[in-house]
């Protein structure tokens, strides 16, 4: 076998591999699972001596009637002992639309964001409202 084929080979498996052990899905479902959000995720923003982490949402319009929807996030003063300081307030979606959405951001005193929640426990901490059209 020469040494094109073998890595061929190699990059065959790793990348087959990825079909047969997907990642952990961190799906949450509101608004009687019509909202579906896929992912979160965090970016952390420092400047040096504290940091502001936002959270994102990958959201999905997923109503089984295909209706356009607007999402209102319910106000969240805490997560934790960190205070909310900047929730988006809504978004619309049409069916079956996605969109990347900032969810909220907190500040830590600490300039690696490190203490802050994980994306996933935010998930399970926001509530919507949606309205149809």
């Amino acid at each position: 076998m020469t040494r094109f084929a073998r890595t061929a080979a190699f990059a065959a498996a790793v990348a087959a591999s990825a079909f047969a052990y997907p990642a952990a899905a961190q799906q949450a479902r509101y608004c009687n699972g019509s909202l579906v959000a896929n992912a979160f995720y965090s970016n952390v923003i420092s400047n040096g001596r504290t940091a502001e982490v936002e959270y994102h949402g990958q959201f999905q319009n997923m109503d089984p009637n295909r209706r356009a929807m607007t999402a209102t996030m319910l106000t969240l003063a805490r997560i934790g002992n960190f205070t909310v300081f900047r929730p988006i307030a809504r978004f619309d979606l049409n069916a079956f639309q996605q969109k990347d959405i900032t969810v909220l951001a907190l500040r830590t005193s600490n300039p690696g964001g490190t203490g802050a929640p994980a994306p996933a426990q935010v998930g399970t901490q926001i509530r919507f409202t949606c309205s149809y059209r």
